[in-house]
C-alpha cells in the first residue's frame, strides 16, 4: 500500500464507467481518495476551484475539450502547472504519447492497465513509494 497519510486525492477524467468502476476500486483499496468526472469541461470548471487534487488521471478521448486540451490548460494555468497529471488512453501511437509529454504530462499509461504497473506509476507521479 502507498504511503498515503494524509490521503492523496485523485481526480479521474474519463467517460468510460466500467474503467471509473475498476481504477476508482484499485486507488481506493490503495489508500487513495478517488473522485471522477466523465467530460474534460467539467474537469477543468472543477480544477478552477479549490481544493486541487494532489493528482489528475486524465483520457485523450473524453466529450467536450479533449484530455490533451485540458492538460495544455491546466500547464498553462499558475496553480496547476505543476500538478501531477497522467494521461492515461488507449491512443498508443509514437506521436500521441510524444504530444503528452510535450504538454507537460508527468506521465503516459497506454490502456488496457495492469494494476500493480499502474498503481507504482501512481505513486512514483506523487513521489511516493508502493510497499510491497
Amino acid at each position: 500500500m502507498a504511503n498515503t497519510d494524509p490521503k492523496k486525492s485523485i481526480l479521474l477524467v474519463e467517460d468510460d464507467a466500467d474503467l471509473v468502476e475498476l481504477v476508482t476500486h484499485w486507488l481506493e483499496r490503495d489508500g487513495y481518495a478517488a473522485r471522477s468526472v466523465g467530460d474534460g469541461q467539467i474537469a477543468l470548471d472543477g480544477l478552477a476551484a479549490d481544493p486541487l487534487p494532489d493528482l489528475v488521471l486524465l483520457d485523450v478521448m473524453i466529450p467536450h475539450v479533449t484530455g490533451f486540451d485540458v492538460l495544455q490548460k491546466l500547464r498553462a494555468d499558475a496553480r496547476t502547472r505543476e500538478m501531477p497529471v497522467v494521461m492515461m488512453t488507449s491512443f498508443s501511437r509514437e506521436k500521441d504519447i510524444a504530444r503528452g509529454r510535450e504538454l507537460g504530462a508527468t506521465d503516459y499509461i497506454v490502456k488496457p492497465l495492469m494494476e500493480l504497473d499502474f498503481l507504482d506509476r501512481i505513486a512514483r507521479a506523487l513521489g511516493e513509494q508502493r510497499a510491497e
